[in-house]
């Protein structure tokens, strides 16, 4: 698990020899690889429900304080003072955004967590389970290959599936 505030990158061990710009070519890519349209609709979704939610906890929430000024004749806000009622206003109101938003890069970030840790485990060695990223590629074969330095698996990547790319991130353009 990774801070917010962080790159998404730096969870992943295997791609810590690599600079940032590499890496966000490398989560650009796994974000292709992972239909980003499925992710941006995620995204849509979750910040339409957390609209939904946050109204439905300040409804309740509404509830509650009318329930207790009701029965119990209290006043809730009596002992708040101008300035701290104002600023609890500000956050009731403003969480129509900040909740949603919130609830949108916590789903976004398990989704590029997904897309990146889906694409580096089909980078494995099928004998051992060793990963492949950044082994050079061997030279004397005619189709592009790896050596596994933990088994010594001879892996042709066409056979796998798999481009010079995706096993060396730096062979990613620009895009």
């Amino acid at each position: 698990m990774r801070i917010l505030s962080r790159k998404i990158w730096r969870a992943f061990p295997e791609l810590d020899k690599y600079d940032d710009d590499v890496c966000r070519r490398y989560i650009r890519h796994a974000q292709r690889l992972g239909n980003l349209w499925k992710g941006m609709a995620q995204m849509v979704v979750v910040m339409l429900v957390g609209v939904v939610v946050w109204a439905g906890l300040m409804f309740n929430y509404d509830a509650i304080v009318y329930y207790l000024q009701d029965w119990y004749n209290i006043e809730v806000f009596d002992f708040i003072s101008g300035i701290v009622a104002d600023l609890f206003m500000a956050v009731r109101i403003t969480g129509y955004i900040w909740f949603p938003v919130l609830c949108m890069l916590l789903v976004r970030d398990r989704w590029l967590n997904r897309c990146v840790r889906k694409q580096l485990s089909g980078i494995k060695c099928g004998a051992c389970g060793y990963s492949l990223i950044g082994l050079a590629l061997a030279e004397d074969a005619p189709d592009p290959a790896v050596i596994c330095p933990e088994c010594g698996h001879h892996i042709v990547l066409q056979v796998m599936g798999l481009t010079p790319a995706d096993i060396d991130p730096t062979r990613l353009t620009k895009s």
